[in-house]
């Protein structure tokens, strides 16, 4: 922590916030992954953990295409309706969580990649398939436009 909180100064305001709120949910994780839900058999997980395990799987795979809540609970060997539960338990859905993750992962990428790069291959390296619905989604999430964004550079 030391090491990080050193470094916080050379940061552009948005990678500090960006780091701060990692950070932050780092620790939540670690926290909720410590609570457990008393059940009747003590091998099966709680929701809190699967919505951990969950969480980590999604910030490995949100990249992909075709992650959806299909795609998780059969990688964590669950139903989806757990799976469903476990967010809702924590007033999230897996498809915002998702989505807010290739959102952030867009927003860095258009705040350090060339301009050459095109804003359609940061948003297909982010995860998202269709142009039109990265558009909307970053314009509600953020406020301005994809290409906006690109030019504040300190976004």
């Amino acid at each position: 922590m030391k090491l990080f909180a050193a470094h916080m100064n050379g940061l552009a305001r948005f990678e500090r916030g960006f780091l701060f709120d990692q950070t932050l949910r780092l620790a939540l994780f670690a926290l909720e992954g410590l609570a457990f839900v008393h059940k009747s058999q003590a091998s099966e997980p709680s929701r809190a953990a699967l919505f951990v395990a969950a969480q980590r799987y999604i910030e490995r795979h949100f990249t992909h295409f075709d992650l959806d809540a299909n795609r998780i609970a059969l990688a964590l060997g669950t139903s989806r309706a757990t799976l469903y539960r476990a967010f809702a338990d924590h007033g999230l859905t897996i498809a915002d969580t998702i989505r807010e993750m290739r959102l952030a992962r867009a927003r860095r990428m258009l705040g350090s990649a060339p301009l050459h790069v095109p804003i359609s291959e940061i948003a297909a390296k982010s995860g998202f398939t269709d142009m039109r619905t990265f558009h909307r989604a970053f314009r509600t999430r953020f406020n301005m436009s994809p290409g906006e964004a690109r030019t504040i550079k300190t976004f």
